[in-house]
């Protein structure tokens, strides 16, 4: 898969980071073990104030493989929604996967959005397993035989889109028609799928494809289970307001 192609286009493997030294670096090694090509790869940070820059840095100048790799960093801090719309903006593939830079992709998960994609999606996810800190396993994110949500009337009628943010990839078009992400809505998994489901719908993979780290950092609503009950009701606010 050298070169780009109709069956195999150019796709890019966004991850963004923010303040993750701790697992930056695992994240970054899986982002360069995507078995799929054309691949671009962008490691963004979002004006970290530790080292998650430098070691993301330090991993790609080490790296001789097959992918293009750009690794970044914004003079200051964006906010999740304003710096998935700088990422995309810049990114010249047809397809889009994010990632975090705690959690860790399995090698295969860009061969297999892609492969859903093209079948006829505007948006895919997947399951996901759930890690620590330390990366023990803790489960499933969601159990086997999940029923996802693929059109925007289901959701409408339900009231939720039934995708998480932590797997989800999309392609470019839906940010070409509908523009950037508004700054005031909590995170891009509160509208990216939605907006998927509006032109060719949303696909699902039964099966994890992403290692999701639960430490209490993390920007999901219910992964934060080590912030105290305050902090989770000023949260659960500011998800309720948008």
């Amino acid at each position: 898969m050298a070169q780009s192609n109709k069956d195999y286009p150019l796709v890019s493997f966004v991850l963004v980071a923010y303040n993750q030294e701790r697992f930056i670096e695992e994240a970054v090694r899986a982002a360069l073990r995507q078995t799929y090509e054309p691949l671009e790869i962008i490691i963004s940070d979002d004006a970290s104030i530790d080292r998650t820059f430098e070691i993301a840095r330090s991993v790609v100048d080490q790296y001789e493989g097959p992918h293009r790799v750009t690794v970044r960093k914004n003079a200051k801090n964006l906010g999740i929604n304003r710096h998935i719309n700088w990422v995309v903006n810049v990114a010249k593939g047809e397809f889009i996967i994010a990632a975090a830079g705690d959690d860790v992709s399995l090698p295969e998960r860009t061969e297999s959005l892609v492969r859903h994609w093209q079948e006829g999606a505007s948006g895919v996810f997947s399951n996901a397993s759930l890690i620590d800190s330390q990366g023990n396993s803790r489960g499933l994110y969601v159990r086997p035989g999940y029923k996802h949500k693929r059109d925007w009337r289901t959701m409408a009628l339900d009231g939720t889109h039934g995708a998480w943010g932590c797997t989800f990839s999309w392609e470019k078009k839906v940010f070409d028609i509908f523009g950037d992400m508004p700054n005031n809505i909590f995170s891009e998994d509160a509208i990216i799928p939605f907006r998927c489901a509006l032109l060719k719908g949303v696909s699902y993979i039964d099966e994890p494809l992403v290692k999701y780290r639960v430490h209490g950092g993390n920007a999901s609503f219910w992964a934060q289970e080590e912030s105290s009950i305050k902090a989770m009701i000023q949260l659960g606010s500011r998800i309720m307001e948008f």
